[in-house]
């Protein structure tokens, strides 16, 4: 799996409720990791990582909260493509779709 960094994306449904679509119905939404790893780089960009902040196109935050089995980054797994992270404001969650082409972990 290719490991996940800041400004890399993920694509999801939101439930949380939006303007003029009630709680629970869908919507298609698409998260950008604004946080991650202080001292953990990928590609010149900071690693992201279970805990790791996104801001969505539908108003809401999400956090990161699967990753690697075997890899770390300040003590924390490694986020990356595939894994799942969930909406900060009600339900919801996404699945990360991209990251780097060129370092990966073979979980």
């Amino acid at each position: 799996m290719y490991v996940s960094r800041v400004s890399d994306l993920g694509s999801g449904v939101c439930l949380a409720g939006h303007p003029g679509v009630p709680v629970g119905v869908g919507v298609d939404y698409i998260t950008v990791h604004v946080s991650g790893a202080e001292t953990v780089f990928t590609n010149f960009l900071p690693q992201a990582i279970i805990g790791t902040i996104g801001t969505t196109d539908c108003g809401h935050t999400t956090t990161a909260v699967t990753g690697s089995d075997t890899v770390f980054a300040e003590y924390m797994p490694i986020h990356r493509i595939g894994d799942v992270g969930v909406i900060n404001e009600g339900n919801g969650e996404h699945v990360v779709i991209s990251g780097s082409d060129d370092v990966n972990n073979d979980d």
